[in-house]
């Protein structure tokens, strides 16, 4: 029997997690390799923060899907891939061989590039760690004073700094919340995106600090390159993300940030029977941003092309859309939606993410 192993639970493969027993109809063995049984939803992380959201409402049952559907779970994490061989080594030492196999193992904060020392310092990704953050406000007392900084001024950053307005606020915590970026916020968005987002934040207290570079995080002191320092009781970092390097040394052609490339079926362009999807990834046709729209729209696309890979049928190219959706969760109720030259603020953009991330989430649930 042929073996078809899938790489990290994330996004790109909940389509085919889901649907397992058509892969074993098809006479194939399905094992699923993640280092944990569950996976957050990113697009609800900083509600989850901002206590919109529970956790059980965030996240997959990755494990209970698998075994439902008769496959094989192995929680554990894929260090080495040799496709000339095809087998994958585990972080215990374990080897999997495979005949097929598709990643999407996702993406990490390169906090690397940073010298962090003896700190509080809280990485967005992955989300459980926003879990973790959310507990320890909820334990601090209401009375304590407590120094939030967030370094990062993309979308990320500026959700989350939305989210921990609301939840310090919630819990009746004397607090300080300072965004640092190493540019303007949001500076490859819309300029009445950036406007807004910047007039929420600063009409709630938030301190936005524009073009300062954070040279160093030092006894939960963040230094700037300007000499100036700022104190952190808690420090998020939402600095970007980077592929994980699991390609190394592996033979398979990646990108300068180590994504493996891929042709327009998502499959390796050295080994046709290596699929992938997600940020792990590197659309070779054209560069694509790494948001999540698209781990979502490879989700049918890796489900055909490996079932028709097995069938030896023909593949369908994945054409990812130019323009998307995107709406951010400003912490207060209202969003911010744009799309092209679409761009729209308030309750409504609220609203409608609430209901798209909800209805995402439904469709990837455990059938009881």
């Amino acid at each position: 029997m042929e073996k078809l192993v899938f790489i990290g639970g994330g996004h790109a493969h909940l389509s085919c997690i889901l649907n397992i027993e058509e892969f074993l109809e098809l006479g194939m063995n399905v094992t699923v390799i993640s280092p944990s049984e569950y996976l957050y939803y990113s697009g609800m992380g900083p509600g989850l923060l901002g206590g919109f959201y529970e956790p059980s409402e965030c996240r997959f049952n990755i494990k209970g899907l698998v075994e439902q559907a008769g496959g094989e779970f192995i929680e554990e994490k894929v260090t080495q891939v040799d496709p000339e061989n095809k087998v994958l080594t585990l972080e215990s030492g374990t080897q999997i061989f495979y005949d097929i196999a598709s990643f999407d193992v996702g993406s990490y904060i390169p906090s690397e590039n940073l010298q962090i020392k003896e700190s509080k310092v809280i990485l967005v990704k992955p989300i459980s760690n926003l879990v973790e953050a959310r507990q320890e406000i909820k334990n601090l007392k209401s009375d304590q004073t407590v120094d939030v900084c967030v370094v990062g001024g993309g979308p990320s950053g500026t959700e989350l700094a939305g989210n921990l307005w609301r939840t310090l606020s919630k819990h009746k915590l004397n607090f300080k919340i300072t965004l640092i970026t190493d540019d303007l916020l949001l500076s490859e968005h819309p300029i009445k995106i950036r406007k807004y987002a910047l007039k929420s934040l600063k009409e709630r207290g938030v301190e936005v600090k524009e073009n300062q570079t954070v040279e160093r995080i030092e006894n939960n002191t963040i230094y700037l390159e300007n000499n100036q320092t700022l104190q952190g009781d808690l420090i998020f970092l939402a600095i970007g993300t980077k592929p994980r390097n699991i390609f190394e040394n592996s033979g398979i052609p990646t990108s300068s940030d180590s994504a493996m490339v891929v042709d327009k079926y998502l499959r390796s362009i050295k080994y046709p029977n290596v699929f992938g999807g997600g940020d792990c990834i590197e659309f070779e046709e054209r560069k694509l941003d790494r948001v999540g729209v698209y781990a979502v729209r490879e989700n049918p696309i890796l489900l055909h092309n490996i079932k028709a890979s097995i069938r030896k049928k023909p593949l369908k190219a994945f054409s990812p859309q130019k323009k998307y959706l995107l709406i951010l969760n400003l912490g207060n109720r209202k969003g911010i939606l744009w799309r092209g030259n679409l761009t729209y603020k308030g309750k409504l953009a609220f609203r409608l993410k609430n209901f798209i991330d909800k209805r995402f989430m439904k469709k990837y649930q455990l059938k009881r």
